[in-house]
């Protein structure tokens, strides 16, 4: 999960978006939404392509 999130930020810094910080409630938003027992953390992307 964290190595998603620090993924992400990396990505938006060298798009030159202003970082972004997720505090533990998004972060464990996310982990609720974005993990599947079948495929892992995969459906954690499909989650910030929908926001």
């Amino acid at each position: 999960m964290i190595f998603v999130l620090a993924s992400v930020y990396a990505r938006l810094e060298t798009l030159g978006i202003i970082p972004i910080e997720f505090n533990f409630t998004a972060a464990r938003f996310l982990a609720e939404k974005g993990y599947d027992p079948q495929f892992g953390a995969r459906p954690l992307i499909v989650q910030f392509k929908n926001m």
